[in-house]
């Protein structure tokens, strides 16, 4: 168990890092325009989630991603770090075969609009907060 979770530790500092320097480089590069960073992480994230997925999916695992801690290391920390899209893609293609079309579905409208609504509401809270104060 330690071993795993030194994995996914030393895979999620890798990955945050790389989110890091993404943002960085993209600010420098595009004028402080960090969405531009957000989207390009996100979509590296989920192709580079797709590709390991496939090649769990079809059997392909048995050299790389064969340990169970190098599969924890890239899939949870260092993909998971470096965006939770990634890990969102790959629930939404699990519940795609286990279950149905509606309920992935309902998963991404959940995730997408739960996310924004909390979001607003956790701003909302402290802007109002800080207003009484």
């Amino acid at each position: 168990m330690f071993l795993m979770i030194l994995s996914v530790g030393v895979g999620g500092a890798c990955g945050a890092i790389l989110r890091y320097l993404t943002s960085t480089l993209v600010a420098v590069h595009f004028a402080q325009q960090g969405w531009l960073a957000t989207l390009y992480v996100n979509l590296a994230g989920c192709f580079l989630m797709g590709v390991f997925a496939g090649f769990l999916g079809n059997g392909q695992a048995e050299g790389l991603l064969s340990s169970p801690q190098l599969r924890a290391m890239i899939l949870v920390g260092f993909l998971g770090a470096l965006t939770t899209f990634s890990s969102f893609a790959l629930d939404f293609h699990h519940l795609l075969g286990r279950y149905s079309f509606s309920v992935a579905a309902l998963y991404v409208m959940g995730s997408v609009i739960g996310s924004l609504a909390v979001f607003f509401i956790g701003y909302w809270i402290t802007q109002t907060a800080q207003t009484e104060l």
